[in-house]
């Protein structure tokens, strides 16, 4: 065989390697489409989303709470399909949500959460098994931080239990621990985002 050939299966096996790689970490064959054309991937387009989380993508990364749910929970919980997920810590917090007690969402404000509007369906997932529990949104509002969310909205809907803004600030903060154990600033990244309060039925 010639060398020719001989690169041209080289080059082939890498080409393989490398997009067999990126689907066993959570890449589809759509988002590799829409990245080639130029068209919306992942649900949102590219030109816009995309670009704007990338002005904070090198500071923050991937936010703790918008890390990928295990391969097993996506293939049990695809009969949400376009459904915003939320993962939870737990499973007691996934039965605060699925009682009605917890009605009310804290999130930073990226693209894909500013997106929902009143009538979108949410899906809350454990992070540690399969369980699921949709949700429809019923109105999302904006705050400057943590803090000014907490004293607007009833704490009893956001952090059940919680009897004081203090309280349930610091329990929000230790959402975030592992960024602030990476350098990210809380503060700065509340300003930068914003913080969205969704509530749900």
């Amino acid at each position: 065989m010639s060398i020719w050939v001989w690169l041209l299966v080289l080059v082939l096996v890498v080409v393989i390697g490398s997009l067999l790689w990126y689907l066993h970490s959570g890449g589809t064959i759509r988002s590799i489409i829409g990245k080639i054309g130029g068209d919306c991937c992942g649900g949102d387009c590219c030109g816009g989303v995309e670009d704007w989380e990338g002005a904070h993508e090198e500071t923050y990364g991937a936010l703790d709470d918008d890390a990928p749910a295990p391969k097993r929970q996506a293939r049990k919980v695809q009969k949400y399909g376009d459904a915003v997920k939320f993962p939870v810590s737990d499973e007691k917090s996934l039965e605060l949500i699925e009682s009605g007690k917890k009605t009310i969402e804290v999130r930073p404000g990226r693209p894909s959460y500013r997106a929902l509007k009143r009538g979108s369906k949410v899906v809350y997932v454990t992070r540690d098994n399969d369980k699921g529990v949709e949700k429809m949104v019923v109105a999302v509002r904006e705050y400057p931080s943590f803090e000014a969310l907490l004293k607007a909205e009833p704490l009893d809907k956001v952090l059940p239990g919680e009897k004081s803004v203090a309280t349930a600030l610091e329990r929000i903060r230790g959402y975030y621990s592992g960024l602030a154990a990476k350098g990210v600033d809380i503060d700065k990244l509340q300003k930068d985002l914003g913080v969205l309060a969704i509530e749900v039925k």
